[in-house]
């Protein structure tokens, strides 16, 4: 069973890019509520599938060298929004964020999905990882938390930090296994 808190932010965090909203718990059914959940694409199958790839980058934190970082209550939210970004670096990946469904309801499709998702998670909790080590090397700049990353510049610069890694052959790659050249 999914509460409905979770996948409220899970949906906030993805389907919204709002991650750093994440924690206003008290904002989700009230005034977020039909932004998170009025949309015609929300629905049973949508809030499963973006479960399992919630699921998939919670597995994905452990790895995270500096803890403190990887437990703060909007890290999880944030990965699943730069996950995101960096799948619509490709129009597959687009197509993937727009309906997830329609990948995990090929033959097949659930695994190829779920592994497609793993290694994209994979990469990018690479990329925050070597992006919080940098941080933490710089002993001038404090803690910087997801919350910390509100103002649209500051967000920019993170993400295009986070996504620099992918372009379309390097998602296709990961969702298909076709490399196109990719080495």
């Amino acid at each position: 069973m999914i509460e409905n808190e979770l996948a409220a932010r899970i949906l906030l965090a993805f389907d919204l890019k709002e991650p750093w909203s994440c924690h206003q718990t008290y904002k989700l059914f009230d005034e977020l509520h039909s932004r998170i959940f009025g949309r015609k694409e929300v629905d049973g199958d949508r809030i499963v599938t973006l479960y399992m790839v919630y699921l998939c980058v919670m597995g994905k934190l452990g790895s995270i060298d500096n803890q403190l970082f990887a437990r703060y209550g909007l890290t999880r939210f944030l990965v699943l929004y730069l996950l995101r970004e960096a799948l619509e670096t490709d129009e597959l990946g687009k197509k993937c964020c727009l309906n997830p469904s329609t990948f995990v309801k090929q033959p097949q499709g659930k695994a190829r999905f779920l592994e497609s998702i793993d290694k994209v998670s994979q990469v990018v909790v690479q990329l925050i990882d070597g992006e919080v080590k940098r941080r933490d090397a710089d002993k001038e700049k404090e803690f910087d938390s997801p919350e910390n990353g509100r103002s649209q510049k500051k967000r920019r610069q993170n993400e295009s930090r986070a996504t620099r890694a992918f372009r379309g052959s390097e998602v296709r790659y990961c969702c298909t296994g076709d490399s196109h050249g990719v080495v």
